[in-house]
């Protein structure tokens, strides 16, 4: 998990050290990952360059969010400080398992697109292509999916 950090005074005193030692050394900001509120507000204000927090509350100078946390792109739980927007991870499992169950035939809907009537405009670039055993889903039964995959 996340640990929270500059629980304690002496914590605090020690980020906030690093933190101006940090600025003295020429950095042009600094990121405030899983700190404590109070110390934030602390060093942001003792601070001249900006802060940037991640689950470090709104003292900060600016925000940032990793976009999969933000969007539930992920398979385990986001970290406490992350209030997913949506469950991307959902629906690209759903439609990897719809995609499969119609490929092997349990659905009556087609696999894939149906063809267009207009010729493709764009042809494909290399003429030959190579069947390549790829597993596309994880089974005990080992089971795997032949692609054709282009080659020069």
């Amino acid at each position: 998990g996340f640990y929270k950090h500059g629980k304690t005074p002496s914590d605090a005193e020690r980020l906030l050290e690093a933190a101006l030692a940090l600025e003295a050394a020429g950095a042009f900001s600094i990121v405030l990952e899983c700190v404590e509120k109070e110390a934030t507000r602390t060093i942001t204000e003792r601070l001249r360059i900006p802060t940037i927090g991640i689950g470090s509350g709104p003292h900060c100078s600016g925000q940032v969010l990793v976009i999969n946390d933000l969007i539930g792109l992920s398979l385990r739980p986001p970290p406490s400080f992350a209030k997913p927007r949506a469950n991307v991870a959902d629906i690209i499992v759903r439609a990897a398992q719809e995609f499969v169950s119609a490929t092997r035939g349990v659905s009556a809907e087609p696999p894939l697109a149906a063809p267009r009537k207009e010729a493709n405009p764009c042809p494909p670039p290399f003429s030959k292509a190579q069947p390549v055993e790829t597993p596309l889903e994880p089974s005990r039964s080992g089971s795997s999916w032949t692609l054709e995959i282009p080659t020069q």
